[in-house]
């Protein structure tokens, strides 16, 4: 049985690691401006009206590859070099951002959040309702294999999972014992960049052409390639997505973590769509942590209400009949702000204090 980690930006963030976009916003717009161009530093104060609330630039920059998207708008086929400019700008200083922050990860302290992070991996399913963990827990049961591996396909560009995938290597995670009496062994599997890493083609866009405002652009090959990563995949020349598609496919549960189902990675969200529909043994797990919801003790109709938007939001990028998502739906477990799972001790997280200037 192959047990996949789909893994974003909440994961960084759960080791102790500033890499949310309005912590680099902050440092981005703090930035000197000399020797920039005019619409660059047009576009730094674009982001900056909206690390100070300005409600016009909310909609772009909640999310930095959707922001992109939408600011192509204010840009010409005539112009789309001025575009490409402020693309280069901000790509560079987010890689050179991340780096200072992936280096508080040392051998060390990877080492130390994996007495933590095995057993959790060991018990991935410890914080699905128990009604829907007993159907998790009888598919590990009944398993044959007397090896299970644990994929992860990273949407990160630093390299703080990878140093943490070495030292989970080093043995097994943990066991169980089958149905058949065997005892069967968690092991750690594959780790798949699905859009590089900031040492090799970190890759930032969209998905899904809708999400660039000004399609004229598409015009300029250039441009193309540079904002959808499916064009700037294929220039890369690796095999990223089709290695992690083999991953998602031999899986027979994959959890989602610290990802919010947006728009700009919609390719993944209709690949995981299709695996769902085509085993009905297969499940999907959601650890979903909603800025917005502040509620801890909710109510059913608070925890229905958040729970369906979710699977919602999957169905959306599915080709289900209404009659299909009723089905695929029991198989779709949500955990509504997760408490254990990559959760670590301060003294395993990364120290800001450490950081380089």
């Amino acid at each position: 049985m192959n047990i996949t980690f789909l893994l974003g930006n909440g994961l960084d963030r759960a080791l102790g690691l500033e890499t949310g976009y309005n912590e680099f916003y902050e440092w981005y717009c703090n930035k000197s401006r000399e020797g920039l161009t005019e619409p660059v530093s047009k576009f730094r104060t674009e982001i900056d009206k909206y690390i100070h609330n300005d409600s016009s630039a909310e909609a772009y920059w909640s999310d930095a590859e959707y922001g992109l998207g939408q600011y192509t708008e204010k840009f010409s086929i005539e112009t789309v070099n001025d575009f490409l400019d402020c693309f280069d700008d901000f790509r560079d200083n987010l890689v050179e951002y991340l780096k200072e922050q992936e280096y508080l990860i040392d051998k060390n302290l990877a080492g130390q959040m994996r007495s933590t992070i095995a057993p959790q991996l060991l018990d991935f399913y410890q914080e699905i309702d128990p009604i829907e963990r007993y159907v998790i827990k009888d598919l590990m049961y009944r398993e044959k294999a007397v090896n299970s591996n644990v994929n992860f396909i990273c949407f990160n560009y630093t390299n703080s999972i990878d140093k943490i995938v070495i030292s989970l290597k080093q043995e097994m995670l943990g066991a169980w014992r089958g149905s058949d009496g065997n005892t069967h062994k968690l092991l750690m599997g594959e780790l798949v960049h699905a859009h590089g890493t900031l040492e090799q083609w970190p890759i930032i866009g969209v998905c899904n052409i809708k999400n660039i405002k000004n399609q004229e652009l598409l015009k300029d090959n250039i441009f193309k390639v540079v904002m959808q990563k499916g064009e700037s995949i294929k220039v890369s020349g690796q095999l990223w997505r089709n290695r992690a598609k083999e991953i998602l496919n031999n899986s027979t549960v994959i959890c989602v973590f610290g990802m919010s189902l947006g728009d700009t990675d919609s390719d993944y969200w209709e690949m995981l769509t299709e695996w769902l529909d085509e085993d009905a043994k297969r499940h999907l797990i959601v650890f979903w942590y909603n800025t917005k919801f502040k509620n801890t003790n909710m109510s059913v109709r608070e925890k229905y209400q958040e729970v369906n938007s979710v699977k919602e939001r999957l169905f959306e990028f599915s080709s289900w009949t209404s009659e299909i998502f009723e089905k695929i739906s029991n198989r779709i477990h949500v955990v509504i702000k997760p408490q254990k799972m990559f959760m670590l001790p301060e003294e395993q997280k990364a120290n800001q204090k450490q950081k380089v200037k």
